[in-house]
Parts: structure tokens; C-alpha cells; sequence
């Protein structure tokens, strides 16, 4: 780790801003799958609660894997980096594309709700992005 950032003690090759930042989105996109879930449960969709929660994972792992590639990167020579961004980029579309092509296939899973769960991680990024803008512009006026 580079010394412009702390040490994370859980995982000291990630930097405590990345490792802060994993926790709160990972956080509040269980918090909203859990929502979500417990909505379609109630109703008796469970094709819908299992593409829900099965999308959260694969999303999640994906979210996760860019963390770590995200860290990695930081404290990467230009050379290796490249290579590093590559072969991260086609392991994570691989894994996406195939778990993908088997909720498809398979048809006791809601395709639409596994797809709903994969971007969950990503709207919660935008929506936590967006607030903490406007919390900051906030905080300068």
C-alpha cells in the first residue's frame, strides 16, 4: 500500500477509503435487497425473491472484485497495470455472462428480477453518490 493511504488492518493491501466505501454500499444495497426480497416473499413470488437475492450476489461479487482490483491498481506499477485491468475486466464478464446465460436457461428463477438484483449495487452507488454531492455542496454553503 502506498503511504498516501492508511493501512486497512482487515485486508492490508486495500486502502481504509476503499474499505469504508465497501462497507457503507454494501450496507445499504442489503438493507434494499432485503426490503425488495421480503416484499416479493410475502407475496408468494418466489421465482422473484430468488432472482432478486441470486442478483444481488453475482452484483455483489462483482462490486467487490472491483474493489479489490480498484486497490490493487493503486499501488501498480503503469506496466502491470494494464494487464491487471485487463485479465479483472474478462474474469468478471466471464463469471457475469455465465451466471447470467444459466438464470436464463433456467426457469425457476424470474430473469427480470435476477437482472433487478444484479444493478441494485449500482443504483445504490449512484444514490449514494448523489447524496454525498449534495451533502458536501451543503456542508461548503
Amino acid at each position: 500500500v502506498s503511504n498516501d493511504h492508511e493501512k486497512n488492518e482487515m485486508n492490508p493491501t486495500e486502502p481504509i477509503e476503499i474499505s469504508s466505501y465497501r462497507r457503507r454500499i454494501t450496507g445499504k444495497t442489503l438493507i434494499l435487497t432485503g426490503i425488495l426480497g421480503s416484499i416479493f416473499a410475502l407475496i408468494g413470488m418466489w421465482d422473484w425473491t430468488l432472482g432478486i437475492v441470486l442478483g444481488l450476489s453475482i452484483g455483489m461479487i462483482n462490486f467487490f472484485l472491483l474493489c479489490r482490483q480498484t486497490a490493487r491498481l493503486a499501488d501498480s506499477p503503469a506496466n502491470k497495470a494494464k494487464g491487471i485491468m485487463i485479465l479483472g475486466h474478462w474474469m468478471r464478464y466471464l463469471l457475469i455472462g455465465s451466471v447470467v446465460y444459466l438464470v436464463y436457461k433456467k426457469n425457476s428463477v424470474s430473469f427480470p428480477a435476477f437482472l433487478i438484483g444484479m444493478v441494485l449495487v449500482y443504483a445504490v452507488i449512484f444514490i449514494d453518490g448523489f447524496w454525498k454531492t449534495n451533502q458536501d455542496k451543503a456542508a461548503q454553503s
